[in-house]
């Protein structure tokens, strides 16, 4: 029974068996008559594929080449189009000559690369004819609206300027009368050189150095900064060597206000390394002119005055480098940082070697002319005002005490001039040196005084006059903040010698007219008449020597 249920199941499943392979057997015929007709369809299909490709191919280049085709009519009628928005020039609308001027310059192009057109020779050369004239055009606008604002201020105007910000301390704008154009003329300047530009024109650079340098020299030059040689300025009397030096005081601060304007409108005209170069030409020679106008002034002739002069021009110039240093710094014009630096320690020395010309001055001074009636002589009225005037100066005491120098570590490092020199006043050293400075001087000049009372032939007069000198000298050392350094000590013992001089005065002049007024003069009388008309005559001879 379970022999004949296997073998029913393993005949059923043969039959299955038979049964997939014929299923099989008539699907893969079904998939081969499908290759074969999928194959023949491909071969059908492959020629108008062909077809086809070369259909889209053909297409694409006819309309390639009906897009060139396209531009070049319209590159070749841009002449015609732009030539009356170019021949208008920029005057009648910038906007549009620079988009026509373009326009051009596109189509210039496009006849470069095509050079082998028939028609690309005759309309790239008309096409460079309206350039040159649109450039031409662009040019002349440049300069014309460059001009008009390129007018040297004048010189009262700025020495007015000046002589406020130094006295009241305002300060003005940089380009406060200073001819500059407007910013919708810089808007202007700066379109049309990024159009020459483009074109490969860069003469508006030149224009614009040529027209900015030469307001700035003129504005200078009206100043009365005119240099000539070290020699000439060395044979300068004082009076005149002073007013070179109010001029030149005068144009390094007009010269820092027009570099800063300069700055900014090359900056605002030109781009990148073009508005540093333009600012560089412009100012260059200025600053050359204005360092060598200040040495030339450095070697002019040595006079006790010079010294007031020096130290102007040192505070000026020294308030001046920060602006300089902002400037200059990082331009083509950086050495000249270090031109004006040598010039302001070259400022100082000078200041110090005049000081020490001053006092000697003071000790050779042999001028024989006597005041006839004692009184205070005029080397000592000078020296006391020298001193007092010189201690005025923020930069005195730094300068003459300190060699212009001042400790990078200190806490007053980068402070202002005055707060150095109140600082350096507080030093204990300094005030020593500087005492030691007045006091040499002061010295120097009772001995001078000293030598010149012997020439009086009455030695009242002689102590009459050094009375009054030393009296004139303490008080006028009592009435200075500046000369008190020399200490209590000095100021009484020249009172006392004040005293001194006036009792010996007191002595010579009305000691022999005592002497004979206490006399007995009855006895005389008694004795002989003569000797008391004699006795009055000498009275009114010793009154007479009195007054």
């Amino acid at each position: 029974m379970a022999t004949d249920s296997i073998a029913l199941q393993a005949e059923r499943l043969k039959d299955g068996l038979l049964w997939s392979k014929d299923t099989t057997a008539s699907a893969t015929a079904v998939l081969d008559s499908y290759v074969r007709h999928v194959g023949e369809l491909d071969h059908l299909i492959q020629p108008v594929a062909q077809r086809v490709k070369a259909l889209t191919a053909a297409s694409e280049k006819i309309k390639a080449a009906r897009a060139w085709a396209d531009a070049t009519l319209r590159y070749l009628d841009t002449t015609r189009l732009v030539e009356p928005t170019v021949q208008a020039g920029p005057r009648a609308n910038l906007d549009e000559f620079v988009d026509a001027m373009q326009r051009l310059e596109k189509s210039i192009a496009f006849f470069e690369q095509n050079e082998g057109m028939v028609a690309a020779e005759r309309a790239g050369a008309a096409a460079r004819k309206l350039r040159l004239e649109g450039l031409q055009a662009a040019a002349n606008d440049f300069w014309s609206h460059l001009c008009d604002y390129s007018t040297a201020p004048s010189a009262q105007r700025l020495a007015q300027q000046v002589f406020a910000e130094t006295e009241d301390g305002q300060t003005l704008p940089p380009e406060a009368d200073i001819d500059i154009p407007p910013q919708r003329v810089i808007n202007r300047l700066t379109k049309l050189t990024a159009l020459m530009f483009s074109a490969g024109e860069a003469g508006c650079f030149k224009t614009f150095v040529e027209a900015r340098r030469s307001v700035l020299e003129r504005t200078l030059t009206g100043l009365g900064t005119e240099y000539s040689s070290k020699d000439d300025y060395a044979r300068l009397v004082w009076p005149v060597l002073e007013k070179k030096m109010q001029a030149w005081i005068l144009a390094i601060r007009v010269l820092v206000r027009c570099a800063v304007v300069e700055s900014r409108l090359a900056a605002g005209v030109f781009q990148g390394d073009y508005a540093e170069a333009a600012f560089g030409e412009v100012v260059a020679k200025s600053l050359q002119n204005v360092a060598l106008f200040g040495e030339a002034i450095v070697h002019g002739r040595r006079a006790p005055e010079k010294v007031f002069g020096l130290l102007d021009c040192h505070e000026n110039l020294d308030a001046m480098m920060p602006q300089l240093q902002d400037i200059l710094e990082g331009t083509r014009c950086e050495e000249q940082l270090s031109t004006y630096r040598t010039l302001n320690r070259r400022m100082q020395e000078e200041t110090r070697a005049t000081f020490e010309e001053f006092e000697a001055s003071v000790d050779r001074d042999s001028a024989r002319h006597m005041v006839p009636d004692g009184t205070v002589h005029p080397l000592t009225a000078y020296s006391l005002s020298f001193l007092k005037r010189l201690f005025t100066y923020e930069s005195s005491i730094s300068v003459l005490f300190l060699g212009g120098q001042s400790n990078p570590d200190s806490p007053t490092s980068g402070a202002s001039m005055r707060e150095r020199s109140m600082a350096a006043a507080g030093d204990p050293a300094l005030v020593r040196r500087m005492s030691a400075a007045i006091q040499r001087i002061l010295d120097l000049l009772i001995s001078n005084l000293s030598t010149k009372a012997k020439a009086y032939k009455s030695k009242a007069l002689a102590a009459l006059f050094m009375m009054n000198n030393l009296h004139y000298m303490v008080k006028t050392v009592e009435s200075s903040e500046a000369l008190t350094v020399l200490g209590e000590e000095w100021i009484e013992l020249h009172k006392d010698q004040v005293e001194e001089y006036g009792e010996q005065y007191q002595q010579e002049a009305w000691g022999p007219l005592l002497s004979i007024l206490q006399a007995d003069v009855d006895d005389i009388a008694r004795r002989d008449k003569a000797a008391v008309k004699e006795r009055f005559r000498q009275v009114g001879v010793l009154l007479g020597a009195i007054e």
